[in-house]
């Protein structure tokens, strides 16, 4: 069959009209599409510091390289994140006066309200506080440092310097003298270093009679420095509104004696203050050379003040303060729900029913009504919930969270590996030890040279701390338990060594075997192991009795062969019998009818140590004496003859008791 094509006849002027309006003019259009290319506009968005200008020929493609940017033009303000940063210290329009007011104040609040800020200071200052000992210098000079110590209550004074040292890196602290007169200065030399001494070098002591019976912790972010340089440097201090009202009206002998000392210029504006008012400059106060002792945290000799260890995480620890706002402000918005209830149709599929939307509307305002709706198929509700996941997570917190750590040199909360934890660890220890040194080298080992030097010690002693150590303690325990095994060291020595965390000195060892063995040779501490013991029990009796020599190895019961089973047996019950009588003194000495299991252990405990410490004629004696509390527990020391019963036959305390009573019986 063959196709033909109809001749088209048929045209519609009108239609193609109208297309030809649309559609651009010709001229306008292109034909050819081959003649559309792509081109570039524009500089690039980044270029390398070292490119290349490629160019291609119809040979080969070449390649040159073309000069580095860097090397031809230098970066405007690429310092310019460090150099938005100013130095923490301020200084007044003169110059000649600083402070850190600011970053101290700022650690201070971090401390009271960051938690992660505040245990890290707390951790630091409770592992670097430890217990002090002296060292060298003589019996009379320790024992005048030892009651020293104590009337300072200095305990509590390393507690506020370490958390002071740590937290703000500035210590500031006030001597409060007591003045003694040249007797009673005399009197302590006599007490103490048994002779009135002439001082060779009075400059090392206090001047005058006088003795820091107290230590003042003086705020830092009060304290401006004048004119000066470390040592050279004059310090002021500013009063606080709680400051001067006490001043204003002295409670205490030593406001009393503070007001006193102030100049008529600061006394006069102090009294005019009223209503804890101050004026804006402030009443700054001088303070006294010698009786104010500075301490600071990794302070360069040209810094007018130390900057705290804390203060470079204070603007992550704000981030994450600003970041804990905006989740906050999101989980309010949790209560905003909307439920969200769409009902009919698009048009063509029927459109929406005004009957059934007002049936709606008036369900959902009526708040009494029931949670089941009764609807056609077009209605669907559902709650508009935001995604809190969205929103608040970890994730954001990570980075932050890590650099505060980081900073803070955090070991406890910290879940990094064991190597890196381990050389944190050494770190951790490390700034242990430097605050250690600054405590007894920039305040308390000169405070102990002149507290002797002002009473006439020539030799002082040194204050040590006690080894933290805690990778090194339990070798120490071993060691010292050994050598108190061998006969070494003294029980009084090794206790010590294990409290103090090092070993005694040899020296020290020496002089106390003397009365060590002393002490041996009545028959207490005799080592169990590697020596002979010093002490030979005394011979019961002389007279010689044909007995059976006992095997070797194996203790001599001699003894027990002198005593008969119902002597034992019979003293046995009148042990019974004083423990019964032991028991009504108990009950009239409390005015109770019946005594408790706990009071009855106790009456059997007393009454077996009483056995042991006493006499038959004397337990009833020794019982009300301990009853009414004027014999304590502890005072009770068994018999030495039992100690020897026990050590002979290889008995326990009770049952050589036993066996000595049924003999003297």
């Amino acid at each position: 069959m063959k196709h033909t094509t109809r001749a088209y006849t048929k045209k519609n002027n009108g239609y193609w009209n109208s297309l030809s309006k649309k559609m651009p003019p010709v001229s306008q259009s292109p034909q050819n599409f081959d003649d559309i290319k792509a081109e570039s506009f524009g500089g690039p968005m980044y270029v390398a510091d070292a490119s290349y200008e490629r160019t291609n020929t119809n040979d080969s493609p070449r390649s040159s390289r073309i000069a580095s940017k860097a090397a031809r033009y230098e970066k405007i303000d690429k310092y310019s994140n460090l150099d938005r940063y100013s130095l923490p210290f301020t200084y007044s329009n003169s110059g000649n006066v600083a402070c850190a007011r600011d970053p101290i104040i700022l650690c201070q609040k971090a401390y009271f309200h960051v938690g992660i800020f505040r245990n890290t200071v707390d951790l630091m200052a409770e592992f670097a506080n430890d217990e002090l000992y002296l060292e060298g210098g003589t019996d009379a000079s320790r024992n005048l440092i030892t009651k020293w110590m104590e009337r300072i209550s200095v305990e509590a004074l390393k507690r506020q310097y370490f958390r002071e040292y740590f937290r703000s890196g500035n210590v500031f602290l006030y001597r409060l003298f007591g003045e003694f007169t040249p007797d009673e200065i005399a009197s302590l030399r006599k007490i103490y270093a048994a002779a009135s001494v002439d001082l060779k070098n009075p400059s090392e002591g206090f001047t005058g009679n006088k003795l820091p019976l107290k230590y003042a912790m003086l705020n830092p972010a009060d304290i401006y420095n004048y004119s000066g340089l470390d040592s050279g440097a004059v310090y002021k201090k500013i009063l606080n509104p709680f400051e001067v009202q006490r001043l204003k009206n002295p409670q205490t002998e030593d406001e009393k004696r503070i007001f006193k000392s102030l100049t008529e210029e600061i006394r006069s504006k102090i009294s005019s203050l009223g209503g804890g008012a101050i004026s804006r400059d402030g009443i700054y106060v001088d303070l006294d050379a010698e009786r104010l002792i500075t301490s600071f945290y990794k302070k360069q000799d040209y810094e007018p003040f130390s900057i705290p260890f804390g203060f470079p995480v204070l603007e992550d620890i704000n981030w994450k303060l600003e970041l804990k706002k905006i989740d906050q402000a999101i989980s309010r918005s949790v209560e905003n729900m909307v439920l969200l209830v769409t009902a009919g149709a698009p048009p063509d599929k029927g459109g929406i029913v005004p009957t059934a939307m007002k049936a709606l509307k008036d369900l959902f305002a009526n708040e009494a009504m029931g949670r089941v709706i009764v609807a056609d198929y077009t209605t669907n509700a559902e709650f508009v919930i935001p995604d809190i996941k969205k929103v608040i997570g970890k994730e954001k917190y990570e980075v932050v969270d890590n650099d505060i750590k980081e900073g803070l040199q955090n070991i406890l909360f910290d879940d990094a590996k064991y190597q890196n934890t381990q050389i944190k660890t050494k770190v951790f220890f490390g700034k242990l030890k430097e605050a250690r040194f600054s405590f007894l080298n920039d305040f308390f080992q000169e405070e102990v040279k002149k507290v002797c030097a002002t009473v006439g010690f020539r030799d002082f002693p040194t204050v040590k701390f006690a080894n933290s150590d805690i990778t090194s303690q339990e070798s120490i325990e071993k060691t010292c338990i050994r050598l108190l095994e061998l006969g070494v060291i003294t029980p009084e020595m090794s206790i010590e060594a294990i409290r103090q965390g090092k070993l005694p000195e040899a020296s020290l060892v020496k002089e106390g075997q003397k009365e060590y063995v002393k002490v041996r040779k009545e028959g207490w501490y005799n080592p169990l192991i590697g020596s002979t013991p010093l002490y030979t029990p005394p011979e019961q009796n002389n007279t010689p009795t044909a007995t059976i020599k006992a095997p070797v190895g194996r203790p001599s019961r001699a003894s027990e062969e002198k005593v008969s089973k119902a002597a034992i047996t019979t003293m046995a019950e009148k042990v019974s019998d004083f423990e019964s009588r032991a028991t009504s003194i108990m009950r009239k000495e409390k005015q109770i009818k019946r005594l408790s299991s706990e009071q009855k252990n106790i009456v059997s405990e007393l009454c077996k140590s009483i056995v042991m410490a006493c006499g038959e004629s004397g337990w009833d004696d020794m019982f009300k004496k301990c009853a009414k509390g004027k014999v304590e527990i502890n005072d009770l020391v068994p018999l030495p003859e039992i100690n020897d019963i026990s050590a002979e036959n290889d008995l326990d305390m009770f049952a050589a008791a036993l066996f000595y009573h049924a003999k003297e019986h």
